[in-house]
């Protein structure tokens, strides 16, 4: 008969033989996670775990790199270390769920719908014959323009079910500038700061500019067009960070307004030239949705020294930047700051902080409708007020508006 003691002898040595267990399948773990991470085989996720989230979790509770696991939602949040590009980028199913200064968090996608256009617009963009693909033209214009004929790329990729390639006749200025800079990434394009929309490179067999075939619908309350905005602008991972730091500097206090004041060269524009229009036109046309917090967005330094200036009684919101004043920056010049990379921080950071007001004032502006259309992804119940709605299209576009110049003009400091 063995011995009451003997068990309780065994009982330390058995512990031990779990500890080393559990020690020898960490180590393993953590070198399968390596190998992936590192050597950046992303079908080889799925293997190796059931879900992204399992995957996530399990790294965390080795490398403390993820803090947190939602059990409900599927969801969880990444220090920023950790680039997730890869991962995202083969992921499609995923969206962002919260960002702030310390972490990144992302969670299944809820909606049925949006979950499969996703993931099926991946598969095309992914895992078609690039030897069917099309070429989509990139215009190299302003951001919403530029963007808005990826988002019909996209569209088209949808619908059609082939490969888009997005090319660009010319280094895009938002990633090399307008005076010769050294560009941001060798691509030059949309590349340097989005997840890459395909892996079909070079020239497709179909080398049509698909705008002659599908043309562009806007921006507008399209739940698809939205989509694709969405898709085609889920940034980097250092492009999100830089963002979010600097959006969390600006001093946003509720409820608040936001004003577009768009300048710049729309008075360069000859026989469709648009007028500039002064901050008491803006403040005006707010009416009832007018707070005493107004996030003012604009092109122009003048207008933002005329707001200060002219209307001290309100609290004025902006980005302490490099602006142009009026139009001396010419034709379609959207780099004041001759850094295109900062350029586009700015821009990601404007998307962050604008939903949380609750109107948007404008002018005929396709950046406005831009501005919209992130507003509305977060905040659907957000409003807005175009002082150019109901207007004749020969009153926006005359070359009369032009002499409208003389509204842009030095304040002193």
């Amino acid at each position: 008969m063995r011995k009451k003691g003997s068990r309780r002898r065994n009982r330390p040595l058995l512990r031990n033989h779990h500890l080393i267990l559990l020690v020898l399948a960490v180590a393993c773990t953590s070198f399968l996670l390596q190998l992936c991470l590192h050597v950046k085989i992303p079908n080889l996720l799925p293997l190796l775990y059931p879900t992204p989230p399992l995957l996530i979790h399990r790294l965390a509770t080795q490398t403390n790199d993820l803090i947190q696991y939602t059990r409900l939602n599927q969801s969880f949040c990444a220090i920023w270390d950790l680039n997730v590009d890869d991962w995202w980028t083969y992921t499609p199913n995923f969206e962002l769920a919260i960002q702030n200064t310390t972490h990144q968090c992302f969670r299944e996608i809820k909606n049925a719908d949006k979950a499969q256009v996703f993931t099926s617009l991946s598969h095309t963009q992914y895992h078609s014959s690039c030897h069917d693909s099309y070429v989509k033209l990139m215009s190299n214009s302003g951001w919403a323009v530029d963007l808005s004929y990826v988002v019909d790329g996209l569209l088209y990729a949808h619908e059609h079910k082939v490969p888009v390639i997005m090319l660009l006749r010319e280094p895009w200025q938002y990633a090399a500038g307008r005076n010769g800079q050294s560009p941001v990434c060798p691509s030059a394009n949309l590349d340097c700061y989005m997840l890459p929309l395909t892996n079909c490179k070079g020239l497709a067999v179909h080398a049509d500019d698909i705008r002659h075939h599908y043309p562009w619908r806007g921006f507008d309350r399209s739940t698809l067009t939205l989509w694709m905005l969405e898709y085609a602008t889920r940034g980097q991972t250092w492009l999100r960070k830089a963002a979010v730091e600097l959006a969390a500097i600006l001093p946003i206090q509720q409820p608040c307004t936001v004003f577009h004041v768009r300048r710049a060269d729309v008075v360069l524009h000859g026989k469709f030239s648009r007028r500039y229009h002064a901050i008491q036109e803006y403040i005006q046309a707010a009416g009832r949705h007018l707070h005493s917090n107004i996030l003012l967005l604009s092109d122009d330094q003048n207008a933002i020294q005329e707001a200060l200036n002219e209307f001290p009684n309100y609290r004025w919101i902006y980005w302490n930047r490099t602006r142009h004043k009026g139009p001396q920056g010419g034709w379609e010049n959207q780099i004041p700051s001759n850094d295109p990379a900062w350029e586009v921080v700015v821009l990601m950071a404007t998307f962050l902080v604008i939903p949380q007001c609750n109107c948007l004032v404008h002018t005929k502006s396709n950046l406005a409708d831009y501005l919209y259309a992130t507003m509305i992804q977060t905040n659907p119940l957000a409003g807005r007020i175009d002082m150019d709605k109901g207007r004749p299209h020969h009153e926006i576009h005359a070359a009369k508006n032009a002499k409208s110049v003389r509204l842009s003009r030095n304040y002193k400091a």
